[in-house]
């Protein structure tokens, strides 16, 4: 996929894709395919994008114990 490809997949600005390549480690690396081509393999990204909801879901702040009606 490209980084258009990408962006539109995330809802994200193609600057936001570069910037999750460059400083997310655990965001899939790009395959260089020639000078100003780059491209992202769609298994990785969703690998990716599961990784982030999972993660999501786990952050979801649940009532302490006692405090549920």
């Amino acid at each position: 996929m490209s980084d258009r490809q990408v962006a539109v997949r995330f809802d994200i600005s193609k600057a936001t894709v570069w910037r999750w390549h460059d400083n997310n480690p655990d965001f899939p690396r790009r395959i260089k395919l020639s000078p100003g081509t780059s491209r992202w393999k769609l298994s990785e990204l969703v690998q990716f994008e599961a990784k982030m909801q999972a993660e999501r879901r786990s952050s979801i702040i649940t009532p302490a114990k006692g405090l549920s009606k």
